[in-house]
């Protein structure tokens, strides 16, 4: 383990690059601190507190999470969720199991995987939100169905992370009643000139 710990610090750990380049660190700022503590001589458990990232890093991480959504169907998936609005738990499971249900999975899965990178503190809540407002979007559309859904699976924290850093933020439940509202009104306006 030591061998470890030492070639993470050194910088010589590398993580691939889109460009086939490595990263000169290692973005995670919660390993860093369980082997900051391991050179001190300290315990490391899930009792010792992490350690937030740098800036750096978590700019690093927001980039890199905005490249991801530039992915061909990554894109296609978010702009299923422009017309995808489930209101109940029925609705969000006929969507999963529609033809758009990879889109519905994929969405909520990103989003839960990048939420997860702030509440484990690889990323600067701050940064990410003053950065991102889509996980808002997510989370305002997913929010009646969720009690359901939590209930019908059996697991009391299905997108917790998500739900963590989307009624986190500053005015977090104004800004979602108004994405929700807006989204409405834009739902409502596609489909009046749809019929006209």
């Amino acid at each position: 383990m030591r061998d470890s710990i030492n070639f993470i610090l050194d910088g010589r750990f590398a993580l691939p690059d889109r460009d086939g380049t490595a990263l000169s660190h290692f973005l995670f700022a919660s390993i860093r601190s369980e082997v900051a503590l391991h050179r001190q001589g300290g315990r490391i458990s899930s009792r010792d507190k992490i350690i937030m990232a740098t800036q750096y890093e978590s700019a690093r991480l927001i980039l890199e999470l905005y490249n991801l959504r530039r992915e061909a169907t990554m894109r296609e998936a978010r702009n299923f969720w422009i017309t995808f609005n489930p209101e109940t738990v029925e609705e969000l499971m006929a969507a999963m199991a529609g033809p758009g249900g990879a889109y519905v999975r994929m969405v909520i899965s990103y989003w839960e995987m990048a939420c997860s990178l702030v509440v484990n503190g690889a990323i600067d809540p701050k940064m990410f939100n003053d950065g991102n407002g889509e996980h808002l979007v997510v989370f305002g559309k997913l929010e009646a169905a969720l009690p359901g859904w939590r209930q019908m699976v059996g697991d009391p924290n299905s997108w917790k992370n998500l739900e963590t850093v989307a009624l986190g933020g500053p005015d977090a439940r104004t800004k979602i009643d108004s994405i929700k509202a807006r989204m409405k009104a834009m739902l409502a306006a596609r489909a009046a000139s749809a019929n006209a």
